[in-house]
Parts: C-alpha cells; sequence; structure tokens
C-alpha cells in the first residue's frame, strides 16, 4: 500500500511539473527559457526512468514470491479450494483436505458437487451459474454442510469469490471453507 502511494505521489508530481512548463510556454510572453524548459522536462524523464526501475524491482520481487503464495495458500489455517467454473476441484490446501476427511488427489477433478448432500446439489449448481454470469469477483457467502460417505454432514460456510488467473485462462473460483467455531 505505502508502494502504491509513492507512485502515484511520484507520478502526480512529474505529471504536474511537465503540465506546468507547458502552461508557462503557452503564454503570451513566451513563458520560461528554453534551458529551464529542458531542465524541467529531464528531470520529469529522470523520475519517470527512476520509478520505472523501481517498478521492474518490484515485480521482479513479486515473481519471487511465487513459492511463498503457494505455501501460504498450502498452509493456511482454514481450509481453501480452487475450482473451475464447473466446480471441479483444481486445488486442495491442506486443511480442505482434512475437512473433506479425503486425499489431495482424490478432491483434484472432482466436482464439489460430490461433496454435498444430494438435495443441496441444485441449489449449488444454481449459485455457480449466477456468479458464472456475474463475472465480477464479489465475495458469495452461504451456509451448507459437507456430505460424508458415512452419511454423515458438517456444517461450513462456504465464501467464495470469482478471479480470473493472472496467465490467463479461464474464470477460477476460489473457497474458503470455514466450520462452525
Amino acid at each position: 500500500m505505502q508502494q502504491q502511494k509513492y507512485v502515484s505521489l511520484t507520478v502526480s508530481a512529474v505529471s504536474d511539473l511537465m503540465n506546468d512548463t507547458l502552461r508557462a510556454l503557452g503564454r503570451p510572453d513566451g513563458g520560461v527559457e528554453r534551458d529551464e524548459m529542458m531542465r524541467v522536462l529531464r528531470l520529469g524523464l529522470e523520475e519517470i526512468a527512476l520509478l520505472w526501475c523501481e517498478l521492474r524491482g518490484r515485480a521482479e520481487d513479486l515473481k519471487g514470491d511465487g513459492d511463498s503464495l503457494a505455501d501460504f495458500f498450502e498452509f493456511a489455517p482454514d481450509a481453501y479450494l480452487i475450482t473451475q467454473d464447473d466446480g471441479t476441484i483444481c486445488q486442495a490446501n491442506r486443511m480442505a483436505v482434512e475437512l473433506m476427511e479425503t486425499p489431495g488427489s482424490a478432491l483434484r477433478d472432482r466436482r464439489l458437487e460430490a461433496f454435498v448432500r444430494q438435495q443441496d446439489r441444485c441449489a449449488l449448481a444454481e449459485r455457480l451459474k449466477n456468479m458464472n454470469r456475474e463475472q465480477d469477483g464479489a465475495w458469495h457467502a452461504w451456509w451448507g454442510a459437507i456430505h460424508f460417505p458415512d452419511d454423515s454432514d458438517l456444517d461450513v460456510e462456504f465464501r467464495v469469490r470469482g478471479f480470473h488467473p493472472p496467465y490467463g485462462g479461464p474464470l477460477l473460483y476460489f473457497w474458503l471453507l470455514r466450520t462452525p467455531r
């Protein structure tokens, strides 16, 4: 957040400096001298170059953080899933594996509806369809239950948000599953 403020302030300052110089040049009396104009424009270009270097360095730092983001997902204290728009599970963290009492490899490529009660499957499908239409990235939340093979259920809050992967591709969903505490 601090970096965003710095970038915004720097861009605004450089923009104001260049605009003031250009406005002064437009005055009937000729405004500023050529040397002053060149100094101001050079200063603005140097600021832009410096800002570009900082942004490029930050982008490289973020690329390197991919492993830590994967670790955060895997070792988060809550159960998380990533699904395709039809509810097919792409990824599950260790807490989701534990919550759903299913090995991670058995969760992948299965549809989430396989883990809810029969009577709740239509409602889940309808929610997915509505979220696919919206494609707004807003959080959707509701209470439901994970259904287990022994016919027991576990109440969970489903929190779901659509997102477009940074590498491109179709809309995916990020699910947070929480049990009552």
